[in-house]
């Protein structure tokens, strides 16, 4: 998925879904494609939605290699909506914030029942039954 960030006859729009999914995902392999699709709309220059998924996305994925790169964007990117979310994705590559992909997680794992609890709950309930009909 990646490998459209960078083919010539990718839509602007396509590659700033596809930077978005990668955010999204969570997977570390998915930074220095990301970084370097961060470089290149940061040496374009005019598009700040592209170069704000990307901070957004890179801070997403969580991994350090990007401290750098974003702390470049947080001193020197000409939008300040750019900059803070920048500043943002530091903090969650830090710790200091939660990341939606970790928050996702831990949700779910707060909603899912192991099988063998539900089938203990299963067994109890149809005990309960059982006792009825008697």
């Amino acid at each position: 998925m990646s490998q459209l960030l960078f083919l010539r006859s990718t839509e602007p729009l396509v590659k700033l879904h596809v930077a978005a999914a990668l955010g999204r995902i969570g997977d570390a392999r998915g930074t220095l494609p990301v970084m370097q699709y961060l470089e290149e709309e940061r040496t374009a220059g005019d598009d700040d939605r592209a170069r704000g998924t990307a901070v957004f996305a890179l801070g997403e994925i969580g991994s350090d290699k990007a401290n750098e790169l974003l702390s470049q964007v947080v001193s020197a990117d000409k939008s300040d909506m750019v900059r803070r979310l920048a500043q943002e994705a530091v903090e969650k590559i830090d710790g200091e914030l939660p990341n939606q992909h970790s928050t996702m997680v831990a949700a779910k794992a707060k909603v899912v029942q192991p099988t063998d609890e539900k089938l203990a709950k299963l067994r109890e309930f149809d005990k309960k039954l059982q006792e009825m009909e008697r």
